[in-house]
């Protein structure tokens, strides 16, 4: 399984490098990707999640509107124990919906 994830993220990282950086979508899928391998890999789960984060607000940076990305950033955060920021990324989904 570690395999597959591996090669699905090295997909997306040259799909990124060809799109030169510009499609949020892509870091959304990498996150997301990331999420399962630390669901999948306890020892994994931190640094995962971790880079996760990092892939879901480059995301919203590239796209304020994307609500799955802030909806994915508070799941991320709780699981990482976070529900300072879990609330917060939930309280911005719940602004932009209200838009």
């Amino acid at each position: 399984a570690l395999k597959d994830y591996n090669t699905a993220l090295k997909d997306l990282e040259q799909a990124a490098y060809y799109d030169n950086n510009t499609n949020p979508r892509i870091y959304f899928e990498a996150a997301y990707i990331m999420m399962q391998q630390g669901l999948a890999i306890p020892a994994m789960k931190q640094n995962r999640f971790e880079l996760a984060i990092r892939n879901l607000q480059q995301s919203i940076q590239m796209n304020p509107d994307f609500l799955e990305a802030y909806q994915n950033l508070a799941y991320a955060y709780q699981e990482l124990g976070d529900t300072e920021n879990a609330q917060k990324y939930m309280m911005l989904l719940q602004q932009r919906l209200q838009n």
